[in-house]
């Protein structure tokens, strides 16, 4: 099914979906997921460079 979105770019989720999309720090990765109502509450995702963390 497709998942369309709202003027302002908002996703709009079909009945008895939640979802989440996500785009990383430089914009050279995106990603998405969808779930079903059902089983699963909500979702999320968090991208991160992947570099070292300082410890200060």
């Amino acid at each position: 099914m497709p998942i369309l979105k709202t003027r302002s770019g908002i996703p709009t989720w079909p009945a008895g979906t939640v979802g989440s999309l996500a785009l990383a720090h430089h914009y050279t990765v995106a990603a998405a997921t969808i779930a079903g109502k059902k089983r699963i509450a909500t979702v999320g995702i968090d991208i991160e460079p992947n570099e070292l963390l300082s410890l200060n």
